[in-house]
């Protein structure tokens, strides 16, 4: 495993965990977790849920 594909497999967990922490905690929409959900698209380009179902491979 190349340092490239380690940083990007490392990124690619930290943002797991990130989407499933937002998907678990923030189940309505007040301001703070709009934010929340926006800032996480901002970042990866999907939001939450939609994120956990295309990179989470746990099965």
């Amino acid at each position: 495993m190349t340092p490239t594909q380690y940083f990007e497999l490392c990124q690619r967990h930290s943002r797991l965990v990130k989407a499933r922490k937002i998907v678990k905690h923030c189940k309505t929409n007040t301001v703070a977790n709009i934010k929340q959900k926006i800032l996480f698209k901002q970042e990866t380009g999907f939001m939450p849920q939609d994120y956990i179902d295309r990179f989470d491979k746990e099965d």
